[in-house]
């Protein structure tokens, strides 16, 4: 089974802690994915105000042509935007 990174930033990192993930169906494990720890969030929290500020001196088309993954459009934002995602938060606050 993979384990799913955390992904901060455009940065991919294990945490010390990995969460099983099951069916609701048949509870068999679907996937693991990275716990995030305060340490993680703050950096989480701190590049996207980063990244706020640098995408909002962009003029429009550059937002939306620019996103850096080589993926350009809005079909491709879409589909990012709308990708399963997990987040899984103890402890925290």
């Amino acid at each position: 089974m993979d384990t799913h990174l955390l992904r901060i930033g455009a940065e991919r990192r294990h945490s010390g802690e990995a969460e099983v993930i099951r069916s609701p169906f048949d509870d068999r494990p679907v996937a693991e994915v990275c716990v995030a720890g305060r340490t993680d969030m703050e950096d989480a929290i701190e590049r996207a105000v980063a990244g706020f500020e640098t995408m909002r001196r962009l003029p429009t088309h550059r937002r939306t042509n620019d996103s850096g993954f080589g993926r350009e459009g809005v079909q491709f934002a879409m589909q990012e935007m709308t990708e399963p995602k997990v987040l899984v938060m103890r402890g925290v606050g």
